[in-house]
């Protein structure tokens, strides 16, 4: 019986890792893309609605 149960949770752990991960590697390529397009062409977003946000972009 208490095989049943732990293999339940590990079944159960390893499908939530798998999601997380899955999230993760599908999400991180959206976000950097997103830092990518607010840094590197900044200059077409109107003045004012950059929020004073004036760094230099550093590689």
């Amino acid at each position: 019986m208490i095989d049943i149960i732990l293999g339940s949770l590990l079944i159960f752990a390893a499908v939530v890792f798998a999601a997380l991960l899955a999230l993760f590697v599908l999400l991180w390529p959206l976000q950097k893309k997103r830092e990518h397009d607010y840094w590197c062409h900044r200059q077409n977003i109107t003045h004012g609605h950059d929020h004073g946000n004036q760094e230099p972009h550093v590689v």
